[in-house]
């Protein structure tokens, strides 16, 4: 391939350094330049840092981009916890490095690689395969209600998908890495992208509550009171969003998509650069377990991208300490559910480099199955709930296994193809399983794998005793499971790279065999397809799963009671999609101090306690003015909204019966939303 190559002085690389750290501040603090512009200073600067670090550190660039990354989230993190984090601190700590680097920095010289003048033809067809792809979704791209992404599209979407998986596949063992890597990034994105892009307005509830949190706390430097978690992505967004200009929305619609989609590959090219196989069960694996998706920014989703970036690196058994201990500290800062286990899991890797004593597997399984059980009972007394009643866990046994049966949005009857599919949904962690098990024998003599096993095994010990000991205050009884359902899911994190392992070789073995040598890129394409099916909310004869999205509706209901009412005077009983669209529009802007003493927000969510109840009690148990004036008089206000969306069951009855005791009724869009008002 042709290259052009550049040589830079110091002396100029200082200039440049210098500058742009000059125009990043200006941009950063007066808002002067375009995003694009502002961005791309952004840019220059981090690469003339990240030059400049290699220079000092003597380590590979990858490391170093890792290690700086995960160090500016640990750090702002810090920053936030001990003072606060606002703009103009955000800037000055950022430009810090520079006096000292500025001396680092050494000429370079710069090769770009051209891309090839001519592709192979599969290379191009694969490539314009998933950029039609991402053109289709956006073709059918929406602002109403869409309870599934694949209510928008047809078959030959998933049939595109798994051919282009199946090219992929194909190519892996005669491409270069260069090209490959771009490859798997797209397929990656792909499979990502297609709720931020299908939902314009935003899709589930939790990512609402994030955003708006970061934009306060972007306006303000802090949020209080100051809560033990999430602020490892709350501080990275809003370091990104002064740096670069870049809305917060934008950023935390696709931070997690794109990190994921760049790095999962790149991990993959690296850590198996001689093993094609290896490589490409990484990604093949990733895409094909659909409870590791990670296609929204929350903090549950980046902290399980920070941790699977833990679990890859330790495949390696001479990954320096401080390359797995830092983004394992960022995983921790950020939600510590599945961050401290990490951190446990990254010490004991450490500990294992050094001294292989098998006491370290017993250490860490005892920490990882209690450690996380203590900070939920601690978190529930730092909260005011209280300690929990402890009983002998043995007894709750059902109450856990309760975790790994059908939940009840499962029909028992539906078409075979259905029923085919959902049973095949059902084998993944048994299939994830027997892989791990397969690359546990392969890599017997390599003892540092078990910690692998151990960790896994926590997780699910963990999930054990939370669901047998922890009633999680102020959640609805549904979502009580939701907590030990997630450790559940976090051990099949960490059987992960095991699985990988005895994929590959299960694989290296079929393809051994001439004959089926063609049929396993199709039918791994298949397997793809079918994963991306099972990745987002589905609604069929065999499953009502709806992941709503935020509508113009919802938009327009929140600005109409906005603009009757002073600010403050009232309250909102709506589903949650609708106080999410009041928290995109107007974030934290009003709470009520209730008559328990509590400061309630004033639309109802479902974690928000008793206004979520009174509105689940109007909508099932009859429509009564009582529990309107219930709600009211508990959040001490005279005017009350409630707001029934058309797709709610029994919704036209629900309506009518409400008219009889409301003041007023208005419909938003031709009834999608009525308002019914009720005044004391």
């Amino acid at each position: 391939m042709p290259n052009i190559q550049y040589n830079f002085s110091k002396h100029t690389l200082q200039w440049m350094y210098l500058v742009s750290g000059i125009l990043l501040a200006v941009g950063s603090l007066f808002f002067t330049f375009p995003v694009v512009v502002q961005t791309g200073i952004f840019a220059v600067y981090v690469l003339l840092s990240f030059t400049a670090l290699k220079s000092t550190f003597q380590k590979s660039y990858w490391q170093i981009v890792l290690i700086t990354s995960s160090s500016t989230v640990v750090s702002l993190s810090l920053l936030y916890y001990l003072y606060a984090i606002p703009k103009i601190l955000l800037v000055v700590l950022t430009l810090l490095p520079v006096p000292m680097l500025i001396k680092k920095v050494t000429s370079t010289h710069l090769s770009i690689t051209l891309p090839k003048l001519f592709y192979p033809f599969s290379v191009i067809i694969t490539i314009l395969i998933d950029l039609w792809l991402v053109v289709d979704v956006l073709l059918h791209q929406t602002t109403e209600l869409r309870p599934s992404p694949w209510q928008g599209l047809d078959v030959s979407f998933f049939l595109l998908f798994a051919l282009s998986s199946a090219l992929l596949i194909l190519l892996w063992r005669f491409e270069d890495k260069r090209t490959l890597f771009v490859l798997s990034s797209v397929h990656t994105f792909v499979v990502l992208s297609i709720a931020a892009l299908m939902y314009p307005l935003g899709y589930g509830f939790d990512a609402f509550v994030h955003r708006a949190t970061e934009d306060w706390i972007a306006v303000n430097g802090v949020i209080t009171p100051k809560q033990p978690y999430y602020v490892g992505q709350y501080s990275i967004v809003v370091w990104l969003h002064h740096l670069t200009n870049i809305s917060i929305f934008i950023l935390d619609i696709w931070l997690v998509p794109v990190l994921t989609s760049l790095t999962i590959p790149y991990l993959a090219l690296k850590l198996f650069a001689k093993h094609h196989w290896k490589s490409l069960t990484i990604i093949i694996g990733y895409l094909s377990l659909p409870f590791l998706s990670l296609h929204l920014t929350t903090p549950h989703n980046l902290v399980i991208f920070l941790s699977l970036i833990v679990v890859l690196l330790a495949l390696k058994k001479d990954t320096s300490p401080f390359t797995i201990l830092m983004p394992a500290l960022a995983s921790a800062l950020t939600h510590p559910l599945i961050g401290i286990p990490t951190v446990l899991f990254a010490t004991a890797y450490i500990l294992f480099q050094k001294y292989q004593r098998k006491i370290i597997w017993v250490v860490l399984l005892g920490l990882q199955s209690l450690t996380v059980p203590m900070l939920f009972i601690l978190n529930n007394i730092r909260s005011g709930a209280g300690a929990p009643t402890l009983s002998n866990p043995i007894y709750a046994l059902q109450s856990f296994f309760a975790l790994f049966s059908l939940p009840y949005w499962y029909e028992r009857v539906a078409p075979l193809h259905l029923q085919m599919l959902y049973s095949y949904e059902r084998l993944i962690p048994l299939l994830l399983v027997c892989f791990a098990l397969i690359g546990l024998w392969q890599k017997r003599r390599e003892q540092r794998y078990i910690l692998y096993i151990t960790t896994s095994i926590g997780f699910v010990a963990s999930a054990w005793l939370i669901r047998s000991w922890i009633v999680f205050p102020d959640v609805v009884n549904y979502e009580q499971r939701d907590f030990p359902l997630r450790l559940v899911k976090a051990a099949g994190l960490f059987l992960f790279p095991l699985a990988v392992i005895g994929f590959a070789t299960c694989i290296e073995k079929i393809t051994a065999l001439q004959k089926l040598q063609a049929f396993v890129p199709f039918a791994l394409g298949g397997v793809l397809m079918v994963t991306l099916y099972l990745t987002y909310p589905q609604v069929n004869a065999k499953v009502h799963f709806p992941g709503f999205n935020v509508t113009s509706a919802d938009i327009e209901a929140v600005h109409v009671i906005a603009q009757q009412e002073e600010v403050g005077s009232y309250i909102v009983l709506s589903n949650q999609l609708t106080a999410a669209a009041a928290l995109k529009e107007y974030s934290f802007q009003t709470y009520h101090q209730t008559t328990d003493g509590s400061e309630h927000f004033y639309y109802a969510i479902p974690t928000g306690g008793k206004l979520y109840n009174e509105y689940l009690k109007f909508l099932y148990e009859g429509q009564k003015r009582t529990y309107i004036e219930s709600a009211m008089n508990y959040a001490q206000v005279n005017t009350a909204y409630v707001l029934v969306s058309d797709f709610w069951k029994n919704a036209e009855a629900i309506i009518d019966n409400a008219k009889e005791t409301a003041d007023s009724t208005e419909q938003i869009q031709n009834g999608n939303i009525t308002i019914l008002r009720y005044v004391r």
